[in-house]
Parts: C-alpha cells; structure tokens; sequence
C-alpha cells in the first residue's frame, strides 16, 4: 500500500513547496532574494490540477483539486508531524510521524479508514546516513496487530543530496525491484523535507529521469521530465513523458512571491 500511494501523491505533490537552495540550505531564497509559493498547478491531466494553500508561517497546509485533498500538519516548532490524503468522499489515508528532538521523522505510522475505522496498517521505520538523509527505510504490515517487516528499501545520494538510487528487498532480502534517478541543477519546488513521499520530495533539484525495473532488470516504468524556469529561478512549466506509454502531461504553475 505504502509504495502505491507514494506515486499517487507524487504528480500531487510535485511543485507544491517553497523552494530550497540547489544545495540544502535554511536559505531558501531566489537568486533576486525573493521567495516564491506556488498557487495553482494546471495540468493537461485535468485530475492533477490543485490549489495550494499555506498557514500564517508560509507552511505547506493543502493541496486541493477537484477529486482530493492532502492535509499537512504541523507540532508547536513547525515540523511536520504528519498529513492525510482524501479522495472525496472518504479518507484513503493518513499518516503520523514520530520525531526526534531537531523534528526529524524516525517512525511513520499510516491509518486506513475506508471502511470507516481507523487502524494501523503499515510502520516505516527510518534509518539515516552520515549526510542526515534516510539511507534506509523498514516497511512493517501491522494489520494484524503485530508489526512484520514486509520489505526495506536502501537509498544512495549525490553530492547535492538528491537521490540517485533506491533499491527495494523482500524480507529474505531479495531484489525486488531497482529505480535511478538523474537531476538538473535547479531549484525544486516540490522539495519538502521532513516528509519523505517520494525521493523527488528529499531531493533539492528537479528530477529529470526516472528509471524503474524489477529485480530482474525488466523495464517496469521511465519517465523523463524537462522545465521552463522563470526569472526568479522557479519552474512555471514541466512536461513529464512516459516512455513506456508513449504519453506527454504538461503542467503550468502561478506562484506569490515575497
């Protein structure tokens, strides 16, 4: 469940944060020293428009469309501390985060609740590198009350902190499946750290290729992605082609700068 709703919320989430440095920084200003946030996204895909609204201290709070609704929360320092996806009319999932004491996520618990009750499904575990990003997450089922590792999953990264590889196992430790990825060096608005969706999420630039196959070497997905940055730096278009598919989604975005 945990990997599927990953790539749901991914053509969501993509573009919905305020931008970083291409390096991480706490500076997160534009090279004319202004910070944007983006308003709207307008996609040829009419299901991945959205709306984006922040709370009072420029924090992520909604990404609205037509069909869905990803809430974002936050503790009394401003760490995300967790977030819900709803698909109208009821909630697909939500999820919770533990942190540690500089607000960085060790656990991550996810509710399902179509049926109306809420329980614990799935339990990712977080381990970090020496860079401070996850260099491995543990994947536990907890429907039946008990928390069974189901499969883990390794991460390597560039020098710039983006991630380049991940490589998923079974519990035996098997290779299930292998995904690289490769980057510009440009601002990324979709870079949201604390919440790890996807690894374009925890990456500071934009991504521009993704190769997924299975642990034998198959081919499962490729996407590449190409940008039209403004004059602050920011992307205001994205075309994403599916290689396999054979299929374009172009996607424009409005920001408030500051």
């Amino acid at each position: 469940m945990k990997k599927q709703l990953f790539y749901f919320l991914l053509p969501l989430a993509l573009f919905s944060c305020k931008k970083k440095n291409d390096t991480p920084s706490t500076n997160n200003t534009t090279p004319k020293g202004r910070t944007c946030y983006v308003k709207t996204m307008l996609s040829s895909d009419p299901s991945q428009n959205a709306n984006v609204t922040y709370d009072n201290n420029n924090h992520l709070l909604k990404l609205v469309g037509d069909s869905f609704e990803i809430d974002f929360a936050y503790d009394a320092n401003g760490h995300a501390n967790g977030y819900s996806v709803i698909v109208a009319p009821d909630t697909l999932a939500s999820y919770t985060l533990d942190l540690d004491a500089h607000g960085k996520p060790l656990v991550s618990h996810e509710y399902s609740s179509f049926s109306g009750t809420k329980a614990e499904d799935y339990r990712t575990s977080y381990t970090y590198g020496s860079n401070n990003l996850p260099s491995r997450e543990d994947n536990y089922d907890v429907t039946s009350g008990t928390a069974t590792l189901s499969d883990y999953e390794l991460f390597s990264y560039d020098s710039s902190g983006n991630v380049t590889k991940s490589l998923s196992y079974d519990a035996s430790g098997n290779l299930t499946s292998t995904e690289t990825f490769t980057y510009d060096n440009h601002y990324n608005a979709s870079y949201f750290p604390g919440i790890f969706l996807s690894p374009q999420t925890w990456s500071p630039n934009n991504m521009t290729d993704d190769l997924y196959k299975d642990g034998s070497g198959n081919v499962i997905s490729h996407n590449t992605y190409s940008y039209t940055y403004n004059s602050d730096g920011y992307p205001v278009s994205a075309v994403n082609t599916d290689v396999v598919a054979a299929t374009t989604t172009t996607t424009t975005f409005s920001y408030t700068c500051k």
